[in-house]
């Protein structure tokens, strides 16, 4: 391929993905209460409109293309996570997008042979990202406690979905009747929950205290919301191994059942822990399945050997 398409290419995505934040940060900006944040979210906005005015510079109108119905579509899915996830998370996804495009535009700048005019529109915009965009999003993040209380919800949905899985399926390998995996399953998952929310109500309450002796600032959550989050979402993600069982589904279909609709659905919960942590996604996905999926492959052959070696006919 040739070098000057290459480029073309790449910073005609940085362009794009400039505009879509420019473009986000006006739409959360005119829903949000907040004055403070309202303003913040504005001088993000206005931000992201230098950066892809930059970018465009550099690309070139010849280089733009059609984009519009993208960028639309995009900024729908933006919508729907910001009602789903809040706020918080919205700009931790915005600012991960942007950070994997920096990344990879670092990683290949000896490569693309830059321009004078090309070095010192990405410098000035790395800087600015560096300066201000960076400390404006970290302002946003500060005013919102509902990161920390995600951070339950989906630890807490990640452990019951593999512990539950994993015991499920062991149980469906040696029962054959489908209410007694399911009977099983819910002694398991209730028992995780409490458990879960007694753990998270003394870790955080002693995180707190910590903190609080350091002169470190307090963290939005308390003991008792972030139990109630981890237990909550615990149960929830318990739900999803055990419903195959709760329709009548048994044996290998009920576990082959099982297996699938856990992985669905841990899949989506690898996402956002990436996503709030900064790592990657698609490796952090095949981590938790091959975590996931490799406990339950054990308990199924326990559970296989303890149907044969027991004569278990229930």
């Amino acid at each position: 391929m040739d070098p000057e398409i290459s480029k073309s290419r790449i910073f005609r995505k940085h362009y794009l993905n400039e505009k879509l934040h420019f473009r986000v940060y006006g739409r959360l900006a005119s829903s949000e209460r907040n004055p403070e944040i309202r303003r913040v979210m504005k001088k993000l906005s206005a931000l992201e409109g230098v950066h892809a005015g930059l970018w465009k510079m550099i690309v070139g109108e010849a280089g733009m293309g059609s984009s519009e119905a993208v960028i639309k579509a995009k900024l729908a899915l933006f919508g729907i996570v910001r009602r789903l996830f809040g706020l918080a998370f919205t700009i931790k996804a915005l600012e991960y997008s942007e950070s994997n495009l920096m990344k990879k535009l670092s990683a290949s700048e000896t490569e693309l042979k830059l321009s004078a005019k090309e070095s010192n529109a990405i410098r000035r915009i790395k800087s600015s990202e560096r300066s201000i965009e960076t400390p404006l999003e970290n302002k946003v993040i500060e005013y919102n406690s509902v990161l920390e209380n995600i951070r339950d919800v989906i630890f807490g949905m990640n452990d019951g979905l593999v512990e539950v899985l994993a015991a499920t399926v062991g149980l469906a390998a040696a029962l054959q009747r489908p209410h007694l995996v399911l009977l099983g399953g819910l002694i398991i998952a209730v028992s995780g929950t409490l458990s879960m929310a007694g753990g998270a109500y003394l870790s955080t309450g002693y995180e707190k205290a910590v903190r609080a002796a350091s002169s470190k600032k307090v963290a939005h959550t308390t003991p008792l919301k972030s139990a109630l989050y981890v237990g909550a979402f615990y149960i929830l993600g318990a739900i999803f191994p055990l419903l195959p069982f709760a329709f009548g589904a048994s044996g290998t279909y009920g576990i082959a059942l099982s297996l699938i609709l856990t992985s669905v659905v841990l899949s989506v919960t690898a996402t956002v822990i990436a996503v709030i942590s900064g790592i990657s996604i698609r490796r952090n996905v095949l981590k938790s399945l091959a975590i996931s999926l490799g406990a339950a492959a054990v308990t199924i052959i326990i559970g296989a050997y303890a149907r044969v070696y027991l004569h278990l006919a229930i």
